[in-house]
């Protein structure tokens, strides 16, 4: 059991490489099963991603050498500050004037919407 366990993690790792299909190494939120391709025009998933890829680092610790090798392709892929842009908000807690005009703003990291298809 052991040895199907390492394969079949194996497999899932060479597959995310390989086939399912991602934008600068984040992975679309709804891949087809068949094939890897985006599903019903998904987009591109930076938090599905992210949860994939600790879950893949469980795997590289656990299985070793042929699954690090997997996990540090995967991961070296992932362009993690193109995902991030700072938003300046209109809607800030930041407080108001006394004339009823915002003050302030907020700096927030989002998805970055250049990523959706």
């Amino acid at each position: 059991m052991p040895k199907e366990k390492r394969v079949r993690a194996i497999r899932t790792l060479e597959t995310f490489l390989k086939n399912v299909e991602q934008k600068n190494g984040f992975f679309v939120h709804f891949a087809n099963m068949n094939d890897g391709k985006r599903e019903w025009n998904s987009e591109v998933s930076i938090i599905n991603t992210d949860v994939f890829l600790m879950d893949a680092l469980t795997v590289e610790k656990y299985f070793g050498e042929e699954a690090k090798e997997l996990f540090e392709q995967i991961y070296g892929r992932v362009g993690f500050f193109r995902s991030i842009r700072t938003v300046r908000s209109t809607c800030s807690p930041c407080g108001t004037a006394t004339n009823g005009e915002l003050v302030g703003h907020r700096d927030t990291y989002v998805d970055n919407p250049h990523f959706k298809k």
